[in-house]
Order: structure tokens, then C-alpha cells, then sequence
């Protein structure tokens, strides 16, 4: 798994470089506790949510598949267990 997270993290900055960072307008203004002052840290929690589940779908399926589907079953019970940057996704997986 190291040698995935190390291809994510470069493709990952890559993207970012040329890119920039995604517009999560919408989804941040939907989040708990948003408001006008409190914009920037909502975009980077949900951006760094967005990374994490990136790389958690993205991880190889015999490793990871399982995983991916335990999360959206505990997240549909209530009870969000989706890491929450790429740091704690790559220890999950």
C-alpha cells in the first residue's frame, strides 16, 4: 500500500499545481456549522475529506473493497466513520 499512497500523493499534487483546489462551494455551505466566517476552515476540512475518500476509492480493491463498503454502512447508520485527510486514510487502509 505505500507505493499506492505515494502514486495518489504525487498525482494529487500534480493535479493541484495545475489545477488548483477544487471549488466545494456548494457542498461547504451544506455543512454543519458553516457560516461567512468560518469559510475558509469548511472548505479545508471538506477538501481534505474529499482527498481522503479519493483515496480510499481509489485503493486496490482485494486490500481496500471491503473497507469502502463498511465505511458507507456505518456513515448510512449515522455514524461517520470516513477518515477525515489523507494522512488518517492511508493509515485506515
Amino acid at each position: 500500500m505505500p507505493a499506492y499512497a505515494k502514486r495518489f500523493k504525487c498525482a494529487h499534487d500534480m493535479l493541484e499545481q495545475h489545477s488548483g483546489k477544487m471549488a466545494l462551494t456548494e457542498h461547504i455551505k451544506r455543512m454543519k456549522g458553516y457560516n461567512d466566517t468560518q469559510k475558509e476552515e469548511c472548505y479545508e476540512t471538506a477538501y481534505n475529506q474529499l482527498v481522503a475518500y479519493s483515496f480510499i476509492i481509489g485503493a486496490d480493491a482485494k486490500r481496500a473493497g471491503q473497507l469502502s463498503s463498511d465505511l458507507a454502512n456505518h456513515y448510512a447508520l449515522g455514524d461517520n466513520k470516513y477518515p477525515q485527510d489523507l494522512v488518517s486514510a492511508t493509515e485506515t487502509v
